[in-house]
């Protein structure tokens, strides 16, 4: 029988061809088609995604059946059936594509390898930034601060408040050793292995400044002791998306010859509108 890992690692892949086909085609899925081969292209593709966000779906639940998870097994029948009819369909959130359905079919996934399999360091890392994006409510909020952050350090020390209550072996400026001398990270999560990098920006020129930065710490930041590097860039207003931000760290040709790609992540946050808050 294949592990529940090598089962998961399945349907996710099958989440990630149906989201791949959604960016490939997302001016064909968003336009308003007159021209009936444009119609017909666009149902064709919409059928694409179906097949594969289908197959997720029935593989869980077929996962679910063979172990013995009845009430996990109802809960995403239940999921799927309120799915039917919108498996294509898809949620622009700040500038990123999300399918509709795959949130909360992951949340029933990341339960599942929790529970039955050992968590993956790329769980591990999906559980970090979930963490590190809930904190934006709280470190933008003046009621708990008395302002908003205005300068990097502000965003660091609210930050590592939220994550001591979580990681109690969190370092502050935690040593790594590298022959970049001129590499110090922001905190340290010895537990999960991971490093958090902060950057405060301001504007476009800004950004830009930090996209520097943040190249020469990723490649910098390669140790044993440490196997995720978290780059969390808070915007006082929306300057580039999640998405760009990561296309950008990355897309350079000495940052995929470091080796480190796929250890790396960008989250961002963002002040302009703090999530829970009310106009």
């Amino acid at each position: 029988m294949r592990t529940i890992s090598e089962v998961i690692s399945e349907i996710r892949f099958s989440l990630s061809r149906a989201l791949s086909l959604v960016h490939k085609n997302e001016t064909l899925l968003t336009s308003q088609l007159e021209e009936h081969e444009d119609q017909i292209a666009k149902r064709e593709v919409e059928a694409e995604i179906e097949f594969f966000v289908n197959q997720a779906f029935r593989r869980a639940v077929v996962m679910a059946e063979v172990r013995g998870l009845k009430s996990t097994r109802s809960s995403i029948e239940r999921l799927y059936k309120e799915a039917q009819g919108q498996l294509s369909s898809f949620e622009d959130v700040h500038g990123e594509i999300y399918l509709k359905w795959q949130p909360r079919l992951e949340e029933f996934l990341d339960a599942l390898q929790i529970a039955l399999g050992e968590p993956s360091s790329a769980l591990i890392t999906r559980e970090i930034i979930s963490i590190l994006k809930e904190t934006q409510y709280s470190i933008t909020r003046p009621i708990y601060f008395g302002r908003v952050p205005e300068k990097e350090k502000d965003v660091h020390d609210r930050i590592e408040a939220i994550l001591r209550c979580i990681f109690p072996d969190m370092k502050h400026k935690p040593h790594v050793g590298t022959f970049l001398k001129n590499f110090e990270p922001d905190t340290g999560l010895p537990s999960i292995k991971t490093l958090l990098e902060y950057k405060f920006v301001k504007s476009d020129n800004e950004a830009r400044t930090v996209l520097d930065q943040l190249f020469s710490d990723v490649v910098g930041y390669s140790s044993p002791e440490w196997k995720t590097l978290i780059c969390v860039i808070y915007e006082t207003k929306r300057v580039f998306s999640e998405k760009q931000w990561n296309t950008e760290v990355k897309s350079r040709p000495a940052f995929q010859d470091s080796g480190v790609a796929e250890n790396v992540q960008v989250v961002v946050i963002s002040g302009d509108s703090p999530r829970g808050s009310k106009a």
